[in-house]
């Protein structure tokens, strides 16, 4: 009994809770969808990873690395989340994007963002996980290099390397000559 007195003393407040869910939530959604392709699978990870970060005692996390640890629990949750569901979930969407607004209950919108999901995915796919990963946190979530190699636990220069190696892939894909600039 102690032990749960002494976290629930020392955990953050509500209201830091809350200043977190502010900063944090829409694009930690955005992350987790990226990872999962679904949006409620998205917003039910990070409501977790909330919850899951407030019951936790505050001495394992220095508050500098709060964002960090925020998006590593996020990224695990939807990595967890897709081992389980090995199966594909996903519908054929081939056509849905030219019915009218009407069958779509106003969710066109929608449906149209995950078709460019499994665009983007496919392309991801096929390049090395590692490179694909860093690839999302940059663009998608918006991290910083230093923050990505915070998460991942690895060198900045490493994560700087990924990325650039996985860019170069993906314009190999996609047939986009990368731009040369001749200096004068």
């Amino acid at each position: 009994m102690k032990l749960k007195r002494k976290i629930a003393i020392n955990r953050i407040s509500e209201a830091e809770l809350e200043t977190l869910i502010d900063i944090y939530r829409e694009p930690l959604v955005k992350c987790a969808f990226f990872i999962t392709g679904s949006f409620q699978d998205a917003e039910e990870i990070v409501q977790d990873t909330f919850v899951k970060f407030y019951f936790q005692p505050p001495a394992q996390l220095e508050a500098s690395k709060t964002k960090a640890y925020l998006y590593r629990m996020v990224n695990n949750a939807g990595i967890d989340l897709i081992r389980r569901n090995k199966q594909n979930r996903w519908i054929d969407l081939n056509g849905i994007a030219n019915l009218p607004d009407k069958k779509l209950n106003g969710s066109k919108q929608k449906v149209l963002l995950h078709k460019e999901f499994l665009r983007i995915n496919d392309l991801l796919e096929q390049i090395p996980e590692e490179q694909s990963e860093v690839i999302r946190m940059r663009t998608i979530s918006d991290l910083s290099f230093v923050e990505i190699a915070r998460i991942l636990e690895i060198p900045v220069t490493t994560v700087k390397s990924r990325f650039a190696y996985g860019i170069d892939k993906l314009r190999e894909k996609t047939g986009i000559k990368k731009e040369v600039y001749d200096e004068l």
